[in-house]
C-alpha cells in the first residue's frame, strides 16, 4: 500500500485547477493539493495506524508558511504538469518533519526527486508527451501571485485502485 501527504488548497486555486482538469479532460486520481511527501510504500510488518500516529506527532504546533508559486514545471517521465512552489525555510522544515516522522514506517521513495523536498501542486497528470508540451505552452504564460496558505491540516492519502484513485486515509489537524 502506498501513501503520500498533502495540504488542501485554498480558493480560488482549488477551483482553477478543477477547471483546467475539466478543460483537458484529465481525471487526476486525487483532489488538488500541495504535495509535501511523494508516494511511498508501507514497510512490511508496519501498519497504517503506526503511520497516522507518527504523523500526528508533528502536530505540536501550527506550521504556517506562505506559498509562492513560480510558474509551471513538468515531471516528464510521468506526464505531470505542476505548479512549482518555492521552497521556503518553513516549507522545507515541514517536509523534513514529515520525512522524519515516517522514517522506518514507509520505504524510501523511488522518485528521482526524493533527495530534495519538492513540494508541488499537480495540475494535470499522466499526459502523453505531446499533450504535456501543448498544455505547458497554453498554460505557461498564466501568472500566479503569492498564495497565502496556513497549513493547519494535513491529509494522508492512501492508494486506491485504478477506478477509485487516492483516498484520504486520515486528516491530521495541527494545533
Amino acid at each position: 500500500m502506498e501513501y503520500y501527504v498533502g495540504v488542501p488548497l485554498p480558493q480560488p486555486l482549488d477551483y482553477y485547477i478543477h477547471v483546467v482538469r475539466r478543460t483537458w479532460g484529465c481525471r487526476n486520481k486525487s483532489d488538488p493539493h500541495l504535495t509535501l511527501m511523494v508516494p511511498r510504500s508501507l514497510l512490511p510488518n508496519r501498519t497504517e495506524r503506526e503511520l497516522t500516529t507518527a504523523l500526528a506527532g508533528i502536530a505540536a504546533q501550527p506550521l504556517v508558511f506562505e506559498v509562492s508559486i513560480n510558474g509551471f514545471g513538468v515531471f516528464e517521465e510521468i506526464g505531470n504538469l505542476h505548479l512549482v512552489v518555492d521552497r521556503s525555510d518553513q516549507l522545507v522544515a515541514c517536509c523534513k518533519a514529515i520525512d522524519h516522522a515516517v522514517e522506518g514506517i514507509l520505504a524510501p521513495s523511488a522518485s528521482k526527486y526524493a533527495h530534495i523536498p519538492s513540494p508541488h501542486i499537480t495540475v494535470l497528470d499522466r499526459l502523453p508527451q505531446k499533450d504535456l508540451a501543448l498544455a505547458l505552452a497554453q498554460l505557461g504564460p498564466y501568472k500566479f501571485g503569492p498564495t497565502h496558505l496556513q497549513c493547519s491540516t494535513l491529509h494522508l492519502f492512501k492508494d486506491g485502485n485504478s477506478t477509485i484513485g487516492w483516498q484520504i486515509a486520515q486528516t491530521i489537524r495541527l494545533s
